[in-house]
């Protein structure tokens, strides 16, 4: 069984260009939210960073790929591009898909919590045993660089 994590992030209601203030503020939020004084409204972002052809379908990342493989996921898609052309697809994919401007829009909605889904491959090996367990070696690497 694989295990996807999910990173939960509390969006502040400010510029994201302040940096001091937006670490106030999340830290501010984010207790507010677990003492249940505010409640949490969240959207989960999901084919961001797992990218899945069905909710996905308009993306780079599937430039190329017969319906088969990409319909099967970002795995087989990479297996079937190659990391030289995979990788700088899933790149663009990732740094498009999603932008700052969509969570200006998701905190302007009065949402205050975003859930965003990365794959186990995301820490660099595969915590299974077993004949697979080198898999993770196959997608496209840094998905959570546009994060930071």
């Amino acid at each position: 069984m694989r295990l996807f994590f999910s990173f939960l992030f509390v969006l502040p209601f400010l510029s994201f260009t302040h940096t001091a203030s937006i670490a106030s503020s999340l830290s501010d939020l984010k207790k507010q939210v677990i003492d249940g004084k505010i409640p949490c409204r969240g959207v989960n972002l999901g084919g961001w960073l797992v990218a899945e052809r069905w909710m996905t379908g308009g993306s780079p990342a599937w430039t190329g790929v017969p319906d088969d493989i990409a319909n099967e996921g970002e795995y087989c898609t990479m297996k079937y591009l190659g990391h030289e052309k995979g990788d700088k697809q899933f790149d663009e994919h990732r740094r498009t898909f999603i932008n700052e401007q969509d969570f200006k829009e998701i905190s302007a909605a009065g949402m205050n919590t975003v859930r965003i889904t990365v794959g186990y491959w995301i820490v660099g090996f595969d915590h299974t045993w077993g004949p697979n367990i080198n898999t993770w070696k196959m997608y496209a690497p840094l998905c959570c660089a546009v994060l930071f």
